[in-house]
């Protein structure tokens, strides 16, 4: 499949209507389960890596929660280049996009299955998405990584 064919592809699993409440789990991890709509990434773009690195990290948010029980959803954003390269970030949910202050994780990637937007093959910018980590059950903890639209 050609990046172009899976940024379409990617584009028409976001424009699918809302959350259907199914939930997946993630392979070698309880305290994480993941949507329907991920579930369409990880089959159909390879994604399981995404929910295995998001998962990776799970001590680190449920440190941030334990200090401070408002740290109970995350924003998690991937940005890839034209390269297949790129950059993962969780920061607190409810600080938005104020950079270091509110990222908890920052990890770069050296391969990644998730397209490069075409549109932007001239001008070299990065591609963003964006997903959300939501603390669904607090005992014991389980950790929801949701599409935009499931939200």
């Amino acid at each position: 499949m050609t990046n172009e064919e899976k940024f379409t592809l990617y584009q028409s699993i976001l424009e699918r209507p809302g959350f259907s409440g199914t939930f997946f789990s993630a392979p070698n991890c309880n305290a994480l389960v993941f949507s329907e709509g991920l579930c369409q990434i990880v089959t159909r773009l390879d994604g399981l890596w995404l929910v295995e690195m998001v998962a990776s990290h799970l001590d680190k948010l449920t440190q941030a929660y334990q200090e401070d029980a408002s740290n109970d959803m995350f924003l998690v954003k991937l940005k890839v280049n034209n390269k297949n390269k790129g950059e993962l970030k969780i920061s607190n949910f409810a600080l938005g996009d104020k950079g270091d202050e509110a990222c908890l994780v920052s990890q770069g990637i050296d391969d990644t299955s998730f397209p490069f937007n075409p549109e932007s093959e001239e001008t070299l910018q990065e591609t963003e998405y964006t997903f959300y980590l939501s603390l669904g059950e607090k005992d014991p903890l389980l950790f929801a990584l949701l599409l935009p639209t499931e939200y």
